[in-house]
């Protein structure tokens, strides 16, 4: 009897450490020094491999140094654990769309809007992925909705005014160029 209670003791002796280090990797994960966050994002992978947070927050911090194979590499980890994780899958898309794949990264976006279709940065990347491919409809009908999602979106009136422009509509690009301007950070 004695020992297992004495057992149990050492047991919750060891638990308590280790879950007062996991919570130091968490905060340290999500902060600002990307070498330090990619390590504690590992441990706390280690400790819970089925946790796609941990996978994005270690490929933004990858992404971050410059390190973008780490970063898809991450994030489609992410996305092996939950096919639904939005977030991981806008990065992934970010990359592809960079990397000039931008069949996939619209897959990506597409599915991000599936899950959370109030996701304006989706409609926008989208919409970028699609102006590049010169489907300018497609573009223009997703900067719209980037715009009606948030309205103070400076991105996507510049790029839906680019994308106006492209289709000859002189009007309507100035338009939301002016708008643009407007809402220019400063």
């Amino acid at each position: 009897m004695r020992l297992g209670i004495f057992g149990g003791l050492i047991s919750i002796g060891l638990l308590v450490p280790a879950s007062i280090a996991l919570a130091g990797d968490a905060e340290v994960c999500s902060g600002p020094d990307h070498n330090a966050a990619i390590a504690a994002c590992t441990r706390l992978i280690s400790a819970a491999p089925r946790d796609p947070a941990h996978y994005f927050s270690r490929g933004t911090h990858h992404s971050a140094k410059g390190d973008v194979d780490k970063a898809l590499a991450d994030y489609n980890k992410a996305l092996e654990v939950d096919p639904d994780d939005v977030p991981s899958l806008i990065n992934r898309g970010l990359i592809l769309a960079e990397r000039g794949d931008h069949v996939r990264a619209i897959a990506d976006y597409s599915k991000s809007i599936q899950l959370y279709p109030k996701l304006s940065s989706a409609f926008l990347n989208r919409g970028l992925s699609y102006a590049t491919q010169g489907d300018k409809d497609r573009a223009l009908t997703d900067f719209s909705k980037a715009i009606e999602l948030n309205p103070k979106s400076f991105e996507a009136f510049s790029e839906r005014g680019t994308a106006h422009a492209a289709k000859g509509d002189r009007r309507r690009a100035i338009e939301d160029f002016t708008t643009a301007i407007a809402l220019a950070p400063d």
